[in-house]
């Protein structure tokens, strides 16, 4: 058990048939009240952390993030419509257009409903182009 020291207010851990006193300032504990140190185990922590992390995209972001390769293959995609050979500058322009125009479209129309149905996502993006 981990008890909290009366007068040191240190936690100390204790056991069963052990001689009641704080291990740091040796005042004996006998006849006191204890208060309960309170603590979260490293394993419990963990645990929360993986399983809120899990609920937390699987639920709340998962809906709306795009998997990189999707988001990469729509723009590059979009960046090589006409399968020309472009100058640097006019590709770095094109490919700046549609992330751009990814992003905006991304905002309103989820990953899941992209899934269920591309036609929408695809009308949005084409109106989305002419970002700026």
């Amino acid at each position: 058990m981990q008890i909290e020291c009366p007068k040191c207010f240190k936690a100390n851990y204790l056991f069963e048939g052990a001689k009641i006193a704080c291990r740091h300032c040796q005042e004996d504990m006998s006849g006191h009240q204890y208060k309960v140190a309170s603590f979260i185990s490293a394993t419990t922590a963990l645990v929360l952390g993986l399983g809120g992390g899990y609920v937390a995209e699987k639920h709340l972001l998962g809906k709306h993030i795009y998997p990189v390769a999707v988001s990469y293959a729509i723009i590059e995609s979009c960046v090589n419509t006409f399968q020309t050979p472009m100058n640097e500058e006019g590709y770095r322009y094109k490919r700046n257009l549609c992330i751009c125009a990814f992003e905006n479209t991304a905002k309103n129309i989820s990953y899941s409903d992209y899934q269920k149905n591309s036609k929408p996502f695809r009308d949005a993006f084409y109106g989305n182009a002419a970002c700026q």
